[in-house]
Parts: C-alpha cells; structure tokens; sequence
C-alpha cells in the first residue's frame, strides 16, 4: 500500500472517530438533562439509540478500514 492510499485511510479513520465522539457527548446530554412529560422523554429514548447505533456504525467503519491497513 502506497503513503498516500494509507494516508487517506487514516483521514477517514481520524474524521470517523470524530463522528462517533460527537454522538455520544450529545448522548452524554441526552442522559443528564431531566426528562419532561412521557411524550418528551419517547422522543429522547428514540433520539438515544438513534446515536448509539450511528456510533456503533462508525465502530465498525473504523474497524474496517484498521483491516485494510494490515
């Protein structure tokens, strides 16, 4: 594999990495604010997982290209 392919992978790997942490610090909010009527606290359950699987998404993005890199 040539500098700039591995370069690249490494870029989309460092902006992946990026995505997912900001997933789960808004999650991190999600979770610390006080929940309002039923209805509220639905749409942040929904808006939870939401990130939590995004987040998951980008796990294995980044695990797929760290094989790429072997």
């Amino acid at each position: 594999m040539n500098k700039v392919a591995w370069l690249k992978i490494w870029v989309k790997i460092i902006i992946l990495r990026r995505k997912r942490q900001k997933c789960l610090d808004i999650v991190f909010k999600i979770c610390s604010v006080g929940y309002g009527n039923g209805t509220a606290q639905e749409y942040l359950n929904r808006a939870k997982d939401r990130l939590y699987s995004a987040a998951s998404e980008f796990d294995s993005q980044i695990m797929n290209l760290r094989k790429e890199l072997d």
